[in-house]
This record gives C-alpha cells, structure tokens and sequence, in this order.
C-alpha cells in the first residue's frame, strides 16, 4: 500500500461509504448485491423526513416570533430570559422523535 492512499491507519476503501463504495465495485467488475444497492440509495423516508423537519421549523420560529411580538414586548428582563432559554430549547424535542423516525428501518 502507498503512504498516498493510507489515512492514519485507514484504508482509503474502508473511508469509501454507500454511493462510492458500490460505485468501486462496479468499477472492479464485481456485482453489487441488494444489500448494497438498497443502501446507496436514498428513501423516500429520508425526503419526506427532511421536508418535515423544513416546515417544522419554519412553522415554529414563526410561532415563536409571534408569540414575542405579542406577549414578551412589555415583560420583565428576567422572564423574557427563561423565556428565551426555553423557546431556544423547545424545538429539539420533537426533533429528536421526527430524527429517530427518519433513522428507524
């Protein structure tokens, strides 16, 4: 092996993943299984969990916006602060579930 293709004790084919591995392997002449066929391409899961996460956020920056506009204008620093804190957190609970549901097979 070259010391161009070595990366810290990795192989370059084993940094390879999905599209460029199988992509190699036809290369090489060898046959891709289903496996790795299913693997390289991307589901209609994934786009449609993408999209999700897209208008999910959207919808509630705009929530979020109109709830300061018409709530926290006139309150004091201190709520305003705990507040933010939980509005800058929120989101990421519902994100988590829309994240593990994309990743589940």
């Amino acid at each position: 092996m070259t010391q161009a293709a070595n990366y810290g004790g990795d192989t370059f084919q084993a940094r390879q993943s999905g599209l460029k591995r199988a992509f190699a392997a036809v290369l090489r002449g060898r046959r891709i299984t289903m496996t790795e066929q299913m693997r390289t391409r991307p589901r209609f899961k994934t786009l449609a969990g993408v999209l999700l996460i897209v208008v999910y956020l959207v919808a509630y920056c705009l929530i979020m916006m109109a709830l300061v506009a018409t709530w926290m204008v006139d309150k004091p620093i201190a709520l305003q602060t705990v507040f933010y804190a939980f509005a800058g957190l929120a989101w990421l609970l519902p994100m988590r579930w829309l994240l593990r549901w994309i990743a589940r097979d």
